[in-house]
């Protein structure tokens, strides 16, 4: 999972990438829409979703490896998670790196990060 995820998060197919401090709830970069919610105003939003969704399952695999120097780079503070589990520890992850779901794309992607990380975990 945790290729995958650095696979994914590195952009789409006609080279644009992303930062990881730009997929990060609530930071506003060019090109994302004007609500700051993260989602880019047309270029290419499936790819950056598919970013987003990357860097959780990343977080994820990195917090079951005991990877927490590598976690640093997102900015977060990771310690609300200490003694999670399960589903739990699943939710809580998926709203602090995405923040609450503020269009029915973003709530999409929580519904399939939390599918996908039950039925992997």
């Amino acid at each position: 999972m945790s290729a995958l995820g650095k696979a994914l998060s590195r952009g789409d197919q006609r080279g644009k990438s992303y930062k990881v401090q730009d997929l990060i709830r609530g930071r506003r970069t060019e090109g994302t829409s004007s609500s700051g919610d993260g989602r880019d105003s047309g270029s290419a939003p499936l790819s950056r979703q598919a970013a987003r969704g990357s860097l959780v399952l990343d977080a994820l695999a990195s917090i079951q490896q005991g990877d927490v120097p590598h976690l640093v780079e997102y900015g977060l503070d990771f310690s609300s998670l200490e003694g999670l589990s399960g589903v739990r520890l699943f939710t809580e992850l998926i709203a602090l790196v995405l923040g609450p779901a503020s269009h029915p794309d973003d709530a999409a992607l929580q519904q399939a990060l939390l599918a996908t990380m039950r039925s992997s975990w």
